[in-house]
Formats: structure tokens, sequence, C-alpha cells
């Protein structure tokens, strides 16, 4: 059975790159995104917030700022104050279909 055919009860996967979730949890931050859809452009964190400390990736919580660290991107796709890292734009946003790609994460045991 697919994740999009039933609500899974305390199931986890893992996003490459990113980390651990709870896959309602996630398939939720998804959908939330996805209302913005054909709203995205592609920004700079600091064109938006020059002097801001940070924001989270709407999607996976990755950290988008102005900085130089490998733990944190510096831009991202931006829509109606959402953030969402180009990982995770183009895994759960650009595809018609994202549950798809969703299927074939690797289920792990709740941390």
């Amino acid at each position: 059975m697919s994740l999009s055919d039933k609500r899974y009860n305390g199931e986890w996967v893992r996003i490459p790159n990113r980390g651990n979730s709870e896959i309602n949890y996630l398939i939720d931050n998804v959908e939330v995104a996805r209302k913005g859809k054909g709203n995205f452009s592609r920004l700079r964190y600091s064109e938006v917030y020059p002097d801001s400390s940070h924001v989270h990736c709407e999607i996976c919580w990755m950290t988008i700022a102005n900085g130089n660290s490998n733990d944190i991107e510096t831009g991202g796709y931006y829509a109606n104050e959402t953030w969402v890292c180009d990982q995770c734009f183009h895994i759960f946003i650009e595809p018609e279909d994202y549950m798809r790609v969703v299927d074939t994460f690797e289920r792990i045991p709740k941390p």
C-alpha cells in the first residue's frame, strides 16, 4: 500500500541528505508548501531578509540564512512567507506526484 492510500500512524522515513521525519508530519508540511507551488521564486535569503537571523525549510527544517556554513543554505524557493530548500523543492514541489518519491524513502524505526 502506498503512503497516499492511508495515514500512517507513527511510521518514520529518512529524507535523503536531511534527516528523519514522521510520515504524516512530512506529508502535512509538503501539502502546506505546495499551496504556493505556482508562486515560488528562487531567491537568496538576503534578498528577503537582509538582517534576520534565519528561517527553516517548511518541509525538512533545513536552516536557510545569511552566512557561510555547511549546516545552512543561503537561499531557496520563496512564496507567501514560505521557504523551501532546493532539495525539497525538487523532490516535493516540482513533481505532480511527489508521493512516488516518498514511497521510495527508507522506513526507519521511530527515533
